[in-house]
């Protein structure tokens, strides 16, 4: 699947038909891997509307996620469609900004509220299966591990260094070596994951966490997948240390080999990064995923 393309002019003309009338500040936001979203305001009030031209599962794992896990915040979708080749969803807008956007004070201050969001997350109740859970509510995969290899698409690697001269093999191999011994530490428990909590997901306001969007990665796993995905682009504090002492003495999570398991799922978001860069070509964004890599790992 690929980042969804939908042009500023085009989705204008879609929410003034959508809403009769003219909306106003219609702007481009950041958003997920494979989704595009703007936000706008109308009659004085503030909406997001995102579009994925690959499928329209995400959008309705939201409606799961806000109608049956009350305690996440997640905004209701208002509603759900489809426009040409886009499948599109509408909700309302936070007031708060996304994580990213906030500087290294304020970022400090909303931690605690982060890190008791992603308790309230890591202990709703899971499905059958592990990974990636379909409308069904039931994981795809049969262990968490095997949700793991399916992400790094090991089989296309060949491919992509013809294709592509940025493309380190070697280096990438060398991660992929790790990963293979760190697998062991993965416990048998599994818990609900937002499964892509990058910092463009989540809005903090006045030091709390507003809210959580994108849920179409939604999964069942290792809670500490959701803090190394978190962690990965994140240079201004170190969430990994604040999120160790907030937790420590949690006896609701498994924090049996915490450092292990946080250097796994480094690697892993190590390995998906590089490879979801790659594979579409973009050689600037996979040269900073590089410099991610080395910094979060030490190498």
């Amino acid at each position: 699947m690929y980042k969804t393309q939908i042009y500023k002019n085009q989705v204008n003309k879609f929410v003034d038909e959508y809403f009769k009338n003219f909306v106003d500040n219609l702007d481009e936001i950041s958003s997920g891997e494979f989704s595009q979203a703007y936000s706008f305001e109308n009659s004085g009030s503030k909406f997001i509307i995102r579009f994925n031209s690959n499928s329209d599962e995400g959008f309705k794992k939201e409606e799961i996620v806000y109608s049956e896990h009350p305690d996440i915040p997640t905004p209701r979708i208002i509603d759900i469609g489809r426009h040409k080749e886009f499948n599109w969803s509408l909700t309302k807008a936070y007031n708060g900004l996304q994580l990213h956007k906030l500087d290294k004070d304020s970022l400090q201050k909303v931690l605690p509220s982060l890190f008791e969001t992603m308790n309230i997350i890591h202990s709703q109740k899971v499905g059958e299966g592990f990974g990636l859970w379909g409308l069904d509510k039931k994981g795809k995969f049969k262990s968490f591990e095997e949700q793991l290899r399916n992400f790094i698409k090991e089989d296309k690697w060949e491919d992509f260094a013809k294709e592509h001269k940025f493309f380190n093999i070697e280096f990438i191999k060398n991660l992929k070596s790790e990963f293979e011994k760190l697998l062991t530490f993965i416990p048998n428990e599994k818990y609900f994951l937002h499964g892509d909590f990058g910092r463009t997901n989540i809005f903090g306001l006045d030091n709390k966490i507003e809210g959580i969007i994108d849920w179409s990665e939604a999964m069942y796993g290792d809670f500490l997948l959701d803090l190394a995905w978190l962690a990965f682009w994140e240079n201004k504090v170190d969430i990994v240390g604040a999120y160790f002492e907030h937790n420590k003495n949690n006896k609701s999570l498994n924090m049996d080999n915490f450092k292990d398991r946080v250097r796994l799922y480094l690697v892993f978001t190590s390995l998906n990064n590089l490879i979801f860069e790659v594979e579409r070509g973009r050689e600037h964004f996979y040269n900073d995923a590089v410099l991610a890599v080395k910094r979060n790992l030490l190498l």
